[in-house]
């Protein structure tokens, strides 16, 4: 074999594993706006490998980091075997790429403040440093949001990690159930690696009360900062996000505010999912909870607490409120503490009603509690927290359909709420989105039909 050109299994199957080789260039054709250079630093290690079996793991790790820059549509190796007999493999690297021409792109996502409809236009190797720069709007329910975001992809132990940046404004009307508009401006720095999030936030928030407001929320009005450092971290070993039948998953988020600013506390939230396959169905149990420690005699900023629900309850419907304002309606004041437990029992449904594998039927029973814990830390005793969340628990059984809709969770569900306290905002039907069955979630941003 001489001078010729073959892909990498062609080569590796010709050859013994062991066999010495020599390594002469890497070629790099396609690129438009990347520099030949930047992708060839790629195959630095190469120098390192003396043997077939070697140069074969390398390669694929190589083409593996190059597709996770974000730069390329495809990548692909070749190699020219320029060698003259069969002792020694001299050989030289062909890479052929396909840069990722700009995108504007239309989606439906989920974010913490709801379900939203999403453009964004994205742009490759704009300041010609390998980076991936996006501006983003992003509209929903009740709140709008611009972002800005620069990432790029780098390799200091040889495995793709993530620098990203982000500047964004939003907007969001809390007005129907907790009588303030929250405006938010700011940037945040995040670090990836394997599954770990590390990042710097810097926020100006403005609270803007409504007519009549409770003494309570009226204390909440006005501009303040928030300086926090975030860590986060996901681990997903279940078989499907939207409908998982064997493997477990887990997910915290911990935020430390302090670092300046006017926010001092310390916000940790926390959810772990767990799926059998039982019997032809898949029984699966999810629990999440989350907790706010204050660093003060002050009470946390409403804007940074707790507003989630569980099936069965409006949005917010389980939320502690506020006493009665001057128009005698109380107002959902949020929680520093909440936990939910929830068991599912998904099945699939018969062909001869819906012909596609993307809905399936669930029935389920779920918990939780959403609480106050009052003033700062000191205010806190162990009597409290049982308190808080062994009394005045909400449970609610019921029925429904999920949907996989363009990689959305999708819960249309029928809820019947067994305990529950008065004031409680309580829904028969809900549509419900997420991300995936590990997310909090989130009902009543398409529809929700009171019964």
């Amino acid at each position: 074999m001489s001078n010729t050109t073959i892909n990498l299994n062609e080569l590796f199957e010709s050859r013994p594993a062991l066999q010495p080789i020599s390594l002469n260039d890497v070629k790099v054709t396609g690129n438009r706006s990347i520099k030949a250079k930047d992708i060839q630093e790629h195959f630095r290690p190469l120098e390192q490998v003396n043997n077939l079996a070697d140069l074969h793991l390398e390669l694929k790790r190589i083409k593996h980091n190059l597709n996770c820059t974000g730069l390329f549509d495809t990548v692909d190796i070749a190699i020219k075997d320029e060698n003259k007999d069969n002792t020694k493999v001299k050989c030289a690297i062909n890479v052929q790429v396909k840069e990722r021409t700009p995108r504007l792109r239309v989606d439906m996502n989920t974010t913490e403040k709801g379900v939203n409809l999403a453009t964004s236009w994205t742009v490759r190797n704009l300041f010609q440093k390998n980076e991936v720069s996006s501006v983003s709007v992003s509209a929903g329910d009740k709140f709008t949001e611009g972002e800005i975001c620069i990432s790029k992809a780098i390799f200091p132990w040889g495995y793709p990690t993530y620098i990203k940046s982000y500047t964004s404004r939003s907007e969001i009307d809390h007005t129907h159930d907790s009588n303030y508009k929250q405006t938010e401006f700011g940037s945040t720095l995040m670090y990836l690696i394997n599954g770990h999030q590390f990042g710097y936030s810097a926020l100006w928030r403005n609270v803007e009360v409504g007519k009549n407001p409770s003494k309570s929320l009226a204390t909440q009005s006005g501009v303040d900062t928030k300086s926090s450092l975030i860590h986060a971290y996901t681990k997903w070993n279940c078989d499907h996000s939207i409908f998982p039948t064997t493997g477990h998953a887990f997910s915290f988020r911990n935020e430390l505010a302090g670092l300046g600013g006017d926010a001092k506390f310390l916000k940790s939230s926390s959810a772990a999912l767990y799926s059998i396959p039982f019997r032809g169905f898949s029984l699966s149990l999810l629990a999440q909870a989350g907790l706010i420690i204050p660093f003060s005699k002050s009470e946390v900023k409403i804007c940074d607490r707790y507003f989630t629900t569980i099936r069965g309850f409006a949005d917010k419907g389980i939320s502690p409120h506020s006493e009665k304002n001057n128009a005698g309606k109380v107002e959902a004041y949020g929680g520093d503490m909440y936990f939910s437990t929830t068991a599912f029992l998904t099945f699939p449904i018969p062909k001869q009603i819906v012909e596609t594998e993307s809905v399936r039927g669930h029935v389920f029973i779920t918990a939780g509690n959403l609480s106050r814990w009052g003033g700062g830390v000191d205010s806190v005793s162990k009597r409290t927290l049982r308190h808080n969340f062994t009394n005045d628990i909400r449970m609610s059984v019921g029925a429904g359909l999920v949907a996989n809709v363009q990689g959305l969770r999708l819960e249309f569900n029928t809820s019947i709420p067994i305990w529950h306290r008065e004031g409680d905002q309580k829904r028969g039907f809900q549509i419900g989105v997420s991300m995936d069955i590990l997310e909090v979630f989130r009902p009543n941003m398409l529809s929700a039909i009171p019964k």
